[in-house]
């Protein structure tokens, strides 16, 4: 996505920088001239800053475990084999890891904002934040955290781990969350924003755009993505003129 938008906005110095959630919020929170290229769209985030048309639909979060761990669950899951993450937090005597101030999407956000405790939950500030929690799980200092399945795909590749993690689904996700570009609120941030709109649009029902994230999915998953994509943002498609529906645009 950085890499599309660069291309296509020649009239602007390009500087990239990687950063943990909480630094990107507050750097456009203090009026910097900077964009976000993938964020999720909350109330609090959209009164301070601006935000694109919808142009990815995410996979939801899932629960990452150890995999020998796995009927550990079973008595918080239903019969389709999703956790009940709310449960699970409640009842459970089990520790969740999870990122501090990060937006999973629709309800796991409500979820861990309700009902996660310094009994049941530790939070993760760190700048490599799914990254520290796998080591946390790894080392059984937790015992299950929340992330996208193209996350623990590619932590295992780069990382070196004892154990075999698994993920199972999440009772309380949407089928999907929006993914948006955010930028500063300001007269710069509008103008910016003015042309990466377009953009979006043009390429967001295309490979060039979702292909990248389509190649993190499992076989699964990848399989059926192309369908949604087209659901909900071809333009002959109704979906296509109505994605910000609050079910899935992870507010």
């Amino acid at each position: 996505m950085e890499q599309a938008l660069i291309q296509r906005l020649p009239g602007y110095e390009h500087v990239a920088e990687i950063a943990n959630l909480k630094r990107m919020v507050r750097t456009m929170q203090s009026g910097q001239r900077a964009c976000a290229v993938s964020m999720f769209k909350r109330p609090e985030r959209a009164r301070t800053l601006l935000f694109s048309k919808p142009y990815l639909a995410v996979l939801p979060g899932r629960l990452v475990i150890r995999a020998r761990d796995r009927d550990r669950f079973a008595p918080w899951s239903d019969d389709q084999g999703r956790v009940r993450l709310q449960a699970l937090l409640d009842q459970a005597p089990m520790t969740l890891g999870f990122a501090q101030g990060r937006a999973y999407g629709g309800g796991i956000d409500a979820v861990i904002g309700a009902h996660a405790t310094p009994r049941n939950s530790l939070p993760s500030y760190s700048n490599e934040v799914f990254q520290d929690l796998l080591v946390m799980l790894d080392n059984r200092r937790i015992d299950y955290t929340v992330a996208f399945s193209f996350e623990l795909t590619h932590a295992q590749k780069q990382m070196s781990l004892s154990q075999r993690f698994i993920t199972l689904p999440i009772a309380e996700s949407p089928p999907y969350t929006l993914n948006y570009v955010a930028c500063v609120k300001s007269p710069w941030g509008e103008a910016v924003m003015a042309k990466i709109n377009p953009i979006l649009m043009t390429l967001r029902a295309t490979p060039t755009l979702y292909g990248p994230y389509k190649g993190t999915l499992d076989e699964q998953a990848a399989s059926t993505y192309d369908a949604l994509v087209q659901s909900i943002f071809a333009p002959a498609s109704p979906a296509g003129t109505n994605t910000e529906q609050p079910a899935t645009s992870g507010e």
